[in-house]
């Protein structure tokens, strides 16, 4: 054993590749490796491209998977709101 596998017993699941604050696990549903209708991409931590991350969209109710649905998010910038 070289140690990888006592560090990545779940296969990832459990990581934040890409620092959204989301797991890659509840991002890649199936863990097939592909963004899936309903999926959101654990590779980039906007999936959408709207600036607002996957987390933040969906803590709001707004749609990450959607660039039209980040009207619908209000996001705290340092105690400003922006929309």
């Amino acid at each position: 054993m070289d140690g990888t596998e006592e560090s990545d017993k779940d296969g990832g699941l459990d990581a934040d590749t890409d620092g959204d604050r989301l797991r890659d696990g509840d991002e890649d549903a199936d863990s097939d490796g592909s963004v899936d209708a309903t999926e959101t991409d654990p590779n980039i931590p906007d999936t959408d491209g709207d600036g607002i991350d996957d987390f933040e969209e969906r803590a709001s109710g707004s749609d990450p998977r959607d660039i039209a649905s980040a009207n619908d998010c209000q996001v705290f910038v340092d105690e400003f709101e922006t929309r």
